[in-house]
């Protein structure tokens, strides 16, 4: 059974497990265990190895989502623990979804082929930007340090 706190946050979850664990493709990172992750990004091959590296890495994957729209509706209904915004989709910058993810106080990080977060707007400037190509395990270690830097400033 999955219970949401006031933020939204799945409060039933065991911490976060940074192990190393062996998969059919080497070596795999096992860091997200439990975790349940908002993935939105419109590129459909990174979005499909994105989610099987989640996967891999024992998260339980919300989307992919590809539209704004969808972003938005999920980021007002869906339940996660943290999420992997790109940040232009299909044209439309995230921005909006993303608010709502900080008001929800989930963290996330944005993903993105344009650049680092210097000359995001406020109140995005803080978040932590990886920019495209970047290895899906060292993404998902990010993401890992986010989280646990959100539990500890609590």
């Amino acid at each position: 059974m999955m219970h949401a706190s006031q933020s939204g946050v799945r409060a039933d979850k065991p911490p976060a497990n940074p192990g190393p664990e062996v998969s059919g493709r080497g070596a795999k990172w096992s860091g997200l265990l439990g975790v349940r992750v908002l993935l939105v990004e419109d590129e459909a091959f990174l979005a499909l190895d994105l989610r099987d590296t989640l996967e891999e890495a024992g998260a339980e994957v919300v989307g992919p989502i590809v539209s704004l729209t969808d972003a938005i509706r999920a980021a007002q209904t869906e339940l996660f623990d943290a999420a992997i915004l790109d940040i232009d989709l299909q044209g439309h910058d995230v921005f909006p979804a993303a608010r709502i993810i900080l008001d929800r106080k989930v963290p996330f990080v944005f993903h993105t082929a344009h650049g680092q977060g210097s000359n995001l707007p406020p109140p995005f400037s803080g978040v932590t930007t990886c920019s495209k190509p970047i290895d899906p395990i060292e993404l998902l270690q990010v993401l890992a340090k986010e989280m646990e830097h959100r539990r500890s400033v609590r």
